[in-house]
């Protein structure tokens, strides 16, 4: 790729969490505003915003500040230059005015607005500066939200479209969806329509906004923040302006209508009642209560639980597209509320294809990366099939403009509109789709918590499928199988291990299934877990074979001593991983703690009066504190990831970098590690050094009495104890053996056993 340096103009919240990804992936910024000194401070602001823009803090220095007054030369060695100033056309304009004297004339230069036209940007420009101009709308916050909108002008080079995409998708880890210069392009566009269709129907159907949130969040596969949660969050204020917008935009749109405002959303304008940033939108919390804005009464009521009945068996039905169809089975008030929107969004998507975007594939992947649907308008329409949907168009006396096919989708085709055919869905070579590869009879064996698959080349992968992909018997023993298939067939090389969630590798150990055995007295059937699990971890970390881990999202507990025994990690940046058993009153017994004993006790030997301690510390307090890395650099910093690790940007090439790692690996003669591996103890020395620690944090009330007992015989496992001399050498089982012994005294404790149950009932730790 030739975009190596990035200079970004404008240096407020969007400008300078673009600066913040751009340093994510190591490119070299340049942030410019009105001066120097304000360019510093959105720098400033960027770095203390939460969530964090920055995967770390040090990448800040890949940024240079500057000012449009005295350094706006600076822009002239980049490769690519992001207009990002306030939404006003003349001042765009005059901005555009500058970079065009001092832009190379290979730079590409793009837009991150989201609201006016791209092309009245590019007018009165030069040929050289409209060929390499587009609009590029990443969405807020530019970090965390996959969606990236690229927005050509009928001047830009296809070239150029061509190179921002590719490079967006791999160094930035974006979903590029290319749209057309039309109002608010294609997220905004349906994800307001949607919003304000809510408004409309909830007024005519006397619906509550705690209703509305239950029935629009995850029972239809759209996120926890559902329609006001989400309002809240972005800004009421930015709804308004968006909405407003696109009502005197949208002159001949056949649901111009929808986008007026209503009365409620004027008056919390006019009271500033514009959501989280001013703590008080449609919903606000007081002295530990919440509440809730009566839209009748426009006053704060307290938040009611819902009540749906009819609801409650569906929102069980784990799979996505049956809890679909069985609300379009329902005969309520409120499913026929779900009934009216579903099919009015899914309609007004179908009715802009070819306005807002050629395909309907750049649609549905718009609304899925850019507001986090499960599904969009039309796989949906397919979910609940098009004849139904065609009936439920004309019940509700809708206008449909198009012609349907009998499916939007068929195998990995698409319906397109303007040859009335189905073509191929473009996809790069680096997305690799495990539920596909399962679909063509790749299956080699499966239990309820996890598969084996045939990933092709001589690589095995396992797939965890349980419940938040925890680790139960089932996966214990399935990794045990794909252990032996290594072992006993040569034409298998190596294996991954990975899955195709979103969100979690692995939440760790099955703790409900610890917390049953409990309560049964059944401790022996836990001890009997536990060794089992680490047995398979050390068959794991010592095969003679290439085993790579897919790490992503959540990797916690067992999840992260799953990726410390593998042989190499291919991990997504955005990576939240560590040991977080404390949490719950125990501690690491899958061979977590001795992983991190081992690499926190790795020093030279001929080394004499070599303080090993300060690095000792940061390892125990990691599983002390349960500690979680914010990134896949923080997980580096913690140890969790090695020398010879790779993070990749884009969530979507894990399967395919990890397959080619195990490939590479095994090509270069790799034939296992060595061992079991041999650990020269602190003994004494450092338990005691532990335990003088622990006073002091008990004195200032920084930990309990009875963290100070888990983390007391954490150090007895990291040390080896007192009555270990320093220097005393351990191999892995030995401490294994330590691990798993101080694991069944915690669980047998009272204040442990609180510790699990309290977890399981509020999902959150208890400190007792």
């Amino acid at each position: 790729m030739r975009i190596k340096k990035v200079a970004v103009l404008g240096a407020g919240t969007m400008g300078s969490q673009i600066a913040a990804h751009l340093a994510n992936a190591g490119l070299d910024v340049i942030l410019l505003d009105l001066n120097k000194e304000v360019a510093r401070n959105g720098l400033k602001r960027a770095l203390e915003i939460n969530p964090p823009a920055f995967m770390d803090k040090n990448f800040r220095y890949f940024i240079k500040v500057g000012g449009f007054d005295e350094n706006f030369d600076m822009i002239k060695d980049a490769d690519w230059i992001i207009e990002a100033v306030v939404e006003k056309l003349d001042i765009k304009r005059e901005i555009f005015e500058k970079v065009e004297k001092y832009r190379k004339p290979s730079s590409i230069v793009s837009s991150n607005t989201s609201g006016i036209p791209i092309h009245l940007l590019a007018e009165n420009r030069s040929d050289n500066f409209k060929e390499n101009f587009l609009g590029t709308h990443f969405f807020n916050p530019p970090r965390y939200m996959k969606l990236l909108e690229i927005i050509p002008t009928k001047w830009t080079k296809k070239e150029v479209i061509e190179e921002i995409k590719a490079f967006c998708e791999e160094y930035l880890g974006k979903g590029v969806v290319i749209a057309k210069d039309t109002p608010n392009f294609i997220a905004n566009r349906i994800g307001i329509f949607s919003i304000m269709m809510v408004f409309k129907l909830m007024k005519e159907m006397d619906l509550t906004i705690e209703e509305v949130d239950y029935l629009t969040g995850e029972i239809i596969g759209r996120p926890r923040t559902a329609t006001f949660r989400l309002a809240d969050l972005v800004g009421v204020d930015v709804l308004y302006n968006v909405a407003k917008n696109l009502n005197i935009l949208l002159k001949d749109d056949e649901f111009k209508d929808v986008f007026e405002i209503p009365q409620f959303l004027q008056e919390m304008i006019n009271r500033n009642l514009i959501g989280d940033k001013v703590k008080a939108g449609f919903y606000k919390k007081e002295n530990d209560k919440r509440f809730v804005l009566d839209l009748n009464t426009l006053e704060y009521r307290e938040q009611k639980q819902v009540n749906l009945p009819e609801f409650m068996q569906i929102q069980n039905i784990e799979n996505l597209e049956d809890r679909i169809r069985a609300i379009f089975n329902l005969n309520t008030k409120h499913a026929e509320f779900l009934k009216k929107l579903i099919i009015s969004i899914s309609l007004y998507s179908l009715n802009r294809v070819g306005e807002i975007a050629d395909d309907i594939v750049n649609i549905d992947n718009g609304m899925k990366w850019g507001f986090n649907w499960k599904v969009g308008p039309f796989e949906t329409i397919d979910i609940i099939t098009t004849e139904k949907f065609k009936n439920y168009v004309k019940e509700y006396n809708l206008p449909l403009n198009k012609e349907i096919p009998d499916r939007f989708y068929k195998d990995n085709n698409y319906y397109d509109f303007n040859s009335k055919s189905y073509k191929p869905i473009e996809r790069r070579k680096e997305i690799i789709i495990i539920s596909e590869i399962k679909a063509k009879n790749k299956v080699i064996i499966e239990n309820p918590e996890a598969s084996i698959i045939d990933l092709d080349d001589g690589v095995l992968l396992l797939e965890f499928h349980s419940k938040a992909n925890s680790i139960g018997i089932g996966t214990i023993s399935m990794l045990n199988t794909a252990l032996d298939i290594l072992e006993k067939e040569k034409r298998f090389i190596g294996l991954v291990i990975t899955n195709d969630d979103e969100r979690t590798f692995s939440a760790g150990a099955n703790l409900g299934l610890i917390a049953m055995s409990i309560g049964e007295g059944a401790f022996d059937e836990v001890e009997r877990a536990v060794v089992s699990f680490q047995k398979v971890n050390m068959r794991m970390k010592y095969s003679k074979k290439p085993i790579v881990a897919g790490a992503f999202g959540i990797a916690v507990g067992g999840g992260c001593e799953v990726l410390l025994h593998t042989h190499r990690i291919v991990s997504h940046s955005e990576l939240y991983t560590g040991l977080v058993e404390v949490g719950v009153g125990l501690i690491p017994a899958g061979g977590g703690t001795k992983e991190f004993t081992i690499r926190a006790l790795n020093y030279p030997e001929n080394v004499e009066n070599y303080d090993i301690f300060p690095i000792f510390r940061l390892y125990l307090e990691n599983i002390g504190t349960a500690k979680v890395s914010s990134s896949a650099f923080e997980a580096k910093k913690m140890g969790i990831l090695r020398e010879g690790d790779i993070i990749v940007f884009n969530r979507d090439f894990l399967t395919y970098y990890a397959k080619n790692m195990v490939i590479g690996l095994y090509n270069s003669g790799f034939k296992g590690f060595y061992g079991p591996a041999r650990v020269r103890m602190l003994g004494w020395d450092g338990y005691s050094a532990v335990l003088a620690s622990l006073v002091n944090l008990k004195k200032g009330k920084f930990i309990t009495e009875y963290d100070a007992f888990i983390i007391e015989k954490l150090a007895y496992v990291m040390t080896g104890g007192p009555d270990v001399a320093p220097g005393t050498i351990f191999d892995e089982w030995q401490i294994l053996e330590l691990e798993k012994k101080v694991f069944m005294e915690l669980v047998k404790q009272k204040k442990t056993q609180e510790r699990i149950f309290y977890f399981l009932k509020n999902r959150k730790p208890l400190r007792n």
